[in-house]
């Protein structure tokens, strides 16, 4: 299938997530960060998105690896939960590398897409890739966005067409839920959120 894209960044963007993380089956977002304010950024660019954040953790400047583990991990695990945002964005000098590999960590077995916003770094910071013998990155590896809106914009807002796929991305307002079939692409009301969104999708249940 064929993923519209309308900017060269924003190619990048999706071919990131997709050559290392999975499609995201639905609208359900979390998000697991320790700052408040960068949290909310990506919680705003989600809902201009279309998506529904049903979990916003927020650990706090003086969280330890440990807690921002098991709290993706707890957001991978979590059947209402569709993709997972992770924002790491350290108060003063810290050992960051242990944030990167416990994220990383925590989402190993994901079967849902995990994105990131880690220290604004852009691509794969070392601590969240999974590398092969040869030390080539691996599926599994966790891209990082500069900032969280990049993040959130990243899953293709229309999935390639494979069967069994459920066609979620710009579906609005959901009137059948995640099921419902995405059908007839018609050019939607641009807003200051996502000017650059083309079509949206009406769903049928």
């Amino acid at each position: 299938g064929l993923i519209p894209v309308t900017s060269l960044p924003e190619m990048f963007d999706i071919a990131a997530l997709l050559a290392y993380q999975p499609l995201p089956e639905g609208p359900r977002l979390a998000i697991v960060a320790n700052s408040t304010a960068v949290s909310n950024l990506g919680a705003d660019a989600a809902e201009g998105e279309g998506l529904q954040v049903v979990s916003s953790v927020d650990l706090g400047a003086a969280a330890a690896p440990e807690e921002f583990s098991r709290a993706v991990a707890e957001a991978v695990q979590d059947d209402g939960v569709d993709a997972v945002l992770a924002v790491f964005v350290p108060p003063v000098q810290r050992n960051v590398e242990a944030y990167a590999e416990a994220i990383r960590e925590a989402a190993r077995e994901s079967t849902k897409p995990v994105a990131s916003t880690f220290l604004a770094v852009e691509g794969l910071p070392e601590g969240l890739t999974v590398r092969d013998e040869r030390g080539q990155p691996l599926r599994g590896s966790i891209p990082s966005y500069g900032y969280p809106e990049r993040a959130i914009s990243a899953p293709p807002r229309r999935p390639p067409a494979r069967s069994g796929a459920r066609r979620w991305r710009g579906c609005a307002p959901w009137p059948g839920g995640p099921g419902s079939r995405c059908r007839s692409p018609r050019p939607s009301t641009r807003s200051a959120t996502r000017a650059a969104t083309p079509w949206r999708w009406r769903c049928a249940s």
